[in-house]
């Protein structure tokens, strides 16, 4: 993809720049997972990527850029990485960033121990289009379902509720 001129200045525009310590924040549209976005005459990227892309980085469709800061407004080239879908789900993991995992166990009623959320996020990294994990699958459906009846066989229950 061809950088020019007037989309870098567009840019940099958006950003509330910093010093090199803090993070600058997008200050343009962001999605709703916090992200700011940036619309090119071609289409509309993560600001974070096209940032890399802007900086020189040939990115393939299966990379991430990963924050160091947990701030997904951040666009600071010192708080980002490329990475794997698999260092992102382990960043998420190692981080205590599961919330997607977490919902899923109060779905089911259900109380995941690490070592299972961590199975989980390792197979739905990668399901879907090489990017984004893919969480009802048959198999992970299996996994929760099994663990929840394991739960469930362990509790009493008193006046209509599990304790």
């Amino acid at each position: 993809m061809d950088i020019d001129f007037t989309e870098n200045t567009r840019f940099w525009d958006k950003v509330d720049m910093r010093k090199d310590a803090a993070c600058w924040d997008w200050l343009a549209y962001k999605s709703r997972d916090g992200y700011g976005r940036f619309r090119t005459t071609e289409k509309s990227h993560r600001a974070p990527r096209y940032l890399f892309i802007m900086l020189g980085h040939k990115l393939e469709k299966s990379d991430f850029v990963l924050h160091s800061c947990d701030n997904p407004a951040c666009v600071n080239p010192s708080h980002l990485r490329i990475g794997t879908a698999r260092d992102n789900t382990m960043d998420m993991v190692n981080r205590k960033r599961d919330n997607n995992i977490k919902e899923m166990s109060r779905k089911w009623r259900s109380t995941l121990t690490e070592d299972d959320k961590k199975e989980l996020a390792l197979k739905t990294t990668g399901a879907k289009n090489g990017m984004y994990g893919k969480t009802h699958t048959k198999e992970n459906r299996k996994i929760i379902s099994d663990h929840s009846k394991e739960q469930a066989s362990k509790r009493i229950r008193i006046n209509g509720r599990f304790v």
